[in-house]
C-alpha cells in the first residue's frame, strides 16, 4: 500500500530510503491544514444570520407585478448553499425602457434600495436590496419584445452581488425615519 501511495504521490525514490511514512504523514499534514483553513476562511467569509424560506422568497416575489402583459412565464427555485431564490422569466411587448420605467416606480414605492446597476449591449441588470433579500432584475431587449428575468434571492457569500447586509437594512431603517422627521409624516 505503502509503494502504492508513494508512486502517485511522486515519491517513488523515497520508497528506497525508507522516508515514505514520513513524508506522506506531512502531505496529510499540509493537507489537512490546508481544508481546516479554506472552511474557516468560507465560515468567516459568510453571513448565516438570516435565512429565509423558499416560500417567503416566493411571496416577495409575487408581490411584484408584471408592467406588462407577460407571455411564457418560467418560474423557478434555487437552493444550493450558500444561494437561496426564486426567478421568473418571461417576455412582453413593451419596451425595455418602458418596463425599467415602471419597475423602477414600483420598487421605489416598495422600499428596495438599488445596489448595484449593470448596462449591457442588450439590456440592463439592476439589483435591489430590501433587508436581507435581494431582487434581480435583468431587462433585455430582444426583436420587437422584451425579455425579463427577475428574481428574489438570500446568499450568505458576502461576495456575491446578491448579498444584502443587516447593514443595509439598518440604513434602509435609518432613512425612512429621517423621511419621516423631514417630512413631518
Amino acid at each position: 500500500m505503502l509503494r502504492l501511495l508513494s508512486l502517485v504521490f511522486g515519491m517513488g525514490a523515497l520508497a528506497l530510503d525508507g522516508n515514505v511514512s514520513k513524508v506522506f504523514n506531512i502531505a496529510c499534514v499540509i493537507f489537512l491544514a490546508t481544508a481546516f483553513f479554506t472552511v474557516i476562511g468560507r465560515l468567516l467569509d459568510s453571513d448565516d444570520t438570516f435565512s429565509p424560506s423558499i416560500s417567503l422568497l416566493r411571496s416577495t416575489l409575487a408581490e411584484i407585478a408584471a408592467p406588462c402583459t407577460a407571455r411564457g412565464i418560467l418560474e423557478k427555485a434555487t437552493s444550493k448553499y450558500p444561494l437561496i431564490g426564486v426567478s421568473k422569466a418571461y417576455a412582453c411587448a413593451a419596451s425595455k425602457e418602458e418596463v425599467e420605467r415602471e419597475y423602477g416606480v414600483f420598487v421605489a414605492e416598495a422600499k428596495w434600495i438599488l445596489k448595484e446597476k449593470q448596462d449591457k449591449s442588450d439590456g440592463t441588470r439592476l439589483i435591489y436590496c430590501r433587508g436581507r433579500i435581494a431582487l434581480d432584475l435583468e431587462i433585455m431587449s430582444r426583436g420587437g419584445q422584451t425579455a425579463v428575468d427577475i428574481g428574489t434571492y438570500w446568499t450568505s457569500d458576502k461576495g456575491s452581488s446578491r448579498y444584502c447586509s443587516s447593514k443595509g437594512a439598518l440604513l434602509e431603517k435609518a432613512g425612512d425615519s429621517y423621511r419621516q422627521h423631514i417630512t413631518g409624516s
